[in-house]
């Protein structure tokens, strides 16, 4: 958080990576007045986020006062956006492994590992684990903003809550408004869903590391 004069504060949120679900968030939230302004920055593909972004704020209209609800909304965004190329992961790694037949299920087709395209085979498996490393990272980014979300956000209400006492608006009695359990809640529920995302990934490694292990061993 950045302080300025007038009672003014500024937040820089940078959602790695610099690809397609990049953003850069600045905002600027005055006060005295509650007015919050803000700049983002994007790489998206065609601007589709957008829409479902604007969708998220009129769908909380009633909690637009919170300063870094915006913030909440993009990570949304990022996490979502890892989740579908995670699950895309999932999807190469099924057919591979039907495949090759690297599998134990009845109800799923089993190929013959020997007439397996091996150089295929091996683009799908580099491709897989890129894809899933440089969501692990974004997730990891991610999360640690959302931390950064709830500590501020809880800040901005305690520094309001002096400032209303001292004009003796309130008396000692802090009062956690709706819009601000709203923020945290919302962040919290992001971060356990990215901390899920994580244990896919995590889980892909491992079968990416089999399946190349017994490509490898085929060629």
């Amino acid at each position: 958080m950045i302080q300025h004069a007038k009672q003014t504060a500024g937040f820089i949120f940078t959602f790695r990576l610099h690809r397609p679900g990049y953003y850069q968030l600045a905002l600027s939230y005055d006060r005295e007045t509650g007015l919050t302004h803000g700049l983002l920055l994007a790489m998206t593909r065609k601007g589709h986020e957008f829409p479902r972004l604007l969708k998220g704020l009129r769908d909380r209209l009633m909690f637009c006062e919170q300063p870094l609800v915006l913030a909440a909304l993009v990570a949304e965004l990022v996490i979502n956006s890892c989740a579908t190329r995670i699950e895309l992961v999932d999807g190469d790694l099924n057919a591979l492994e039907e495949e090759s037949g690297l599998h134990g299920y009845d109800n799923r087709a089993r190929g013959d590992p020997l007439k397996i395209d091996f150089m295929r085979a091996i683009q799908i498996l580099h491709f897989s684990n890129r894809t899933r490393g440089l969501e692990t990272i974004r997730l990891k980014y991610t999360i640690h903003s959302l931390i950064k979300i709830v500590m501020e956000t809880k800040k901005i209400a305690t520094q309001e809550h002096d400032r209303l006492r001292e004009i003796g608006r309130i008396k000692n009695h802090v009062f956690i408004s709706d819009g601000r359990r709203m923020v945290e809640e919302l962040a919290d529920t992001l971060k356990q869903y990215s901390k899920s995302q994580l244990l896919r990934a995590k889980y892909q490694d491992k079968r990416v590391r089999t399946q190349l292990t017994v490509v490898s061993n085929d060629i």
